[in-house]
């Protein structure tokens, strides 16, 4: 008897011991620098749209902003809204360990866990105040739910799979593609039980019609037309390299265009030399654009072996099938829209699919395994080298607009008298600046769709008003913050032209630059020695004359 309990119990261990240390390394990543980067302008955008939530019919995507908005009772520190996120993060990881285990084994559950846990491209949304992690969680759990009800059907994990799947679709309209793969799955599997069938049917209607107030929404006023045209069609079609890159860009680089951005090879007519070729094409990025090049391959050849275990091996083949269906049918679909109208094959807008990616890929990597040990080491060390490289890049690289730099360098140099000018569009100024910025300084704001006025430095223009009964004056140095459309000294330059004209003068000036977001440049003017002469002898004057 003791023997069976403590093999039961050393059994037990070796169960959840795989799986626990991944979550804790899960968690440890996700909390890493929460709250270092500032808010990037789409988590502006949630905290405003949740600030200002009011359910209404027709609705889009209400679900993640009102969670928001209870979440926001709270706190509202960067880290803490973030948190949110990170929330539904761990649970999508926790739900995929299950499904894997579900549909194949616990290797294959505990290794796409790992995957998950690890990628940078699941690490940035898990840290932002978007709904990319609420929607990967309510997919998987709708899949685990659904794929207990194929399995065995029963009420509840039909009704468990119909929740999930409007929360899904109230999340994000794109998620409407996983639909497809459920209905094909769900009539094939209960064509010959005819109550089931009936059952499947009428859960697929009242989904369809929770989601039809979206599409009302989406459509009335013509909103999301224009965004597509205007925003989404400037896009690129989805080439060769983007599509194929997508398996390494979910797993172990984020973002992937950056990388091939970063790696062009430049040369001029005159660095043509053997020299000049081989430092190019032997440089750090060159090598590093090779290795994740050759990576790919690789990713692609293990997808090929789960893939061909569909056919190959019988005892397996069914339940794969359901989760390639989850993961291939919405991206076919994503593909095929993306060329016949306008492109949003977006890595963000894959998330509710790419679970299930990575579980056919943790499958090839165990069949890989059993088949060729040393192989499978060798994928092993290589993944684990190229997402070593991807999340070091994810946490040493700037991302996100990066305001806190910006205004430390005003705040920690601004002097008494000193004037703020702030250009930029609404949203960032209000959900911004005013977030970080806790002086006391007078601050303008100017927007990009404002008429500017040329403004001239004398007693009319920028007085700063010093209390009831006391003076104003022209500040002598004035902070201009400039969001979204300054990445060079030289654009800073001409704003002040277009903003100041003559009136004031460089002392300094910073861009504060980051790869996701647009830059913020901070320029600080000082009054030049003409008109400050010129300002000094009026109130010299008008001191004579009050007394």
């Amino acid at each position: 008897m003791y023997n069976s309990k403590f093999l039961l119990k050393d059994s037990s261990i070796k169960q959840w011991l795989p799986i626990t240390i991944v979550m804790g390394l899960a968690i440890v990543l996700r909390l890493y620098q929460l709250g270092t980067e500032s808010v990037l302008y789409d988590e502006m955008l949630s905290i405003r749209d949740s600030e200002n939530f009011q359910l209404s019919f027709p609705y889009n995507r209400p679900l993640f902003y009102m969670l928001l908005k209870f979440w926001m009772q709270l706190g509202s520190s960067d880290a803490w809204l973030r948190s949110m996120s990170v929330v539904f993060a761990l649970g999508a990881i926790w739900l995929t360990y299950r499904l894997g285990c579900r549909v194949v084994g616990q290797a294959t559950g505990v290794i796409a866990a790992l995957i998950m846990a690890l990628s940078p491209l699941f690490l940035n949304h898990a840290q932002e105040i978007r709904m990319y992690g609420l929607i990967t969680f309510l997919s998987v759990a709708g899949t685990l739910a659904l794929c207990h009800f194929l399995e065995r059907p029963t009420y509840l994990a039909l009704g468990l799979w119909v929740v999930a799947r409007i929360g899904l679709l109230l999340s994000n309209a794109n998620n409407v593609l996983i639909l497809l793969p459920d209905t094909i799955l769900l009539a094939w599997q209960y064509r010959k039980q005819l109550h089931w069938f009936l059952v499947s049917a009428f859960s697929m209607v009242l989904i369809c019609l929770a989601f039809l107030p979206v599409v009302l929404s989406m459509t009335a006023g013509g909103e999301y037309g224009e965004y597509m045209e205007e925003t989404v069609a400037e896009y690129s079609k989805p080439g060769l390299v983007l599509v194929l890159g997508e398996l390494t860009q979910m797993t172990v680089y984020w973002p992937m265009r950056h990388l091939l951005k970063s790696n062009e090879i430049v040369l001029e007519n005159n660095e043509l030399g053997d020299t000049s070729l081989l430092g190019n094409l032997f440089s750090t990025q060159t090598l590093t654009l090779l290795f994740y090049a050759g990576f790919t391959l690789v990713l692609i050849g293990v997808m090929g072996v789960a893939l061909y275990s569909l056919f190959a091996d019988p005892q397996r083949s069914e339940k794969l099938r359901w989760v390639a269906a989850w993961g291939f049918l919405p991206i076919a679909c994503t593909l095929i829209i993306s060329y016949i109208s306008n492109p949003i094959w977006k890595p963000r807008y894959l998330l509710f699919v790419d679970p299930y990616l990575l579980i056919l890929l943790a499958t090839g990597f165990v069949i890989i395994w059993h088949w060729r040990r040393f192989l499978g080491i060798v994928v092993a060390v290589a993944y684990f080298v190229a997402v070593g490289g991807g999340v070091s890049a994810y946490y040493t690289t700037l991302y996100r607009t990066d305001w806190k730099g910006a205004i430390e360098l005003i705040t920690t140099n601004q002097q008494p008298k000193d004037v703020i000018m702030v250009y930029a569009p609404p949203v960032g100024y209000d959900y911004a600046f005013e977030r970080y910025y806790q002086g006391s300084q007078p601050v303008y704001r100017v927007g990009p769709k404002d008429q500017i006025p040329q403004f001239q430095a004398d007693q009319k223009a920028f007085l700063v008003q010093q209390g009831e009964g006391e003076s104003s004056s022209t500040p002598n140095r004035l902070w201009l913050l400039c969001w979204s459309y300054c990445k060079q000294t030289a654009e800073m330059d001409q704003l002040t032209q277009i903003l100041l004209g003559e009136s004031f003068e460089v002392k300094d000036s910073q861009v504060f630059k980051s790869i996701e977001a647009s830059w913020v440049g901070v320029s600080l003017r000082t009054l030049n020695s003409v008109q400050t002469t010129s300002t000094q002898s009026s109130e010299e004057n008008r001191s004579r004359n009050i007394s």
